[in-house]
């Protein structure tokens, strides 16, 4: 009996393992890919380039997550609590949720493009230093 118990909760950890592997890269992926791509293509401001792709992103997720909202709540909004409860029609509840929602996707886009754009800026102008210090001294 004991055995079973424990195959069971290394199936569990090994399943929740390649859950969060998965999870981390859908996430880190495609900000390597943009950050390789701008650096390759050697763009003239790579962090407006990214902070435009980063929004383009939150445009796709705050899509994704306004398609998939119902199958996320399993049916059950959510909904305002503690002194806010039932001050709002259920409907107008929704309203708002989905709309911070909508926001807040672009915002996290907006900025996990401005981070990796920061960072595409600071390996350029590295590069642009080495390049000026090899001139410089050959």
């Amino acid at each position: 009996m004991v055995v079973w118990k424990r195959s069971i909760r290394f199936g569990y950890t090994l399943a929740w393992s390649l859950f969060v592997l998965v999870l981390r890269l859908l996430v880190f992926v495609p900000l390597v890919i943009w950050l390789t791509v701008v650096l390759a293509r050697r763009v003239p401001n790579p962090f407006l380039t990214l902070v435009v792709i980063g929004f383009a992103y939150g445009v796709m997720l705050a899509i994704g997550h306004q398609k998939l909202w119902v199958a996320a709540w399993d049916g059950n909004s959510p909904s305002l609590g503690g002194n806010l409860e039932g001050v709002l029609v259920p409907g107008l509840e929704a309203v708002v949720f989905r709309t911070s929602a909508f926001f807040s996707s672009l915002m996290t886009g907006t900025l996990v493009g401005a981070v990796v754009g920061l960072v595409a800026w600071a390996i350029e102008r590295a590069a642009v230093m080495t390049r000026r210090a090899r001139k410089l001294h050959p």
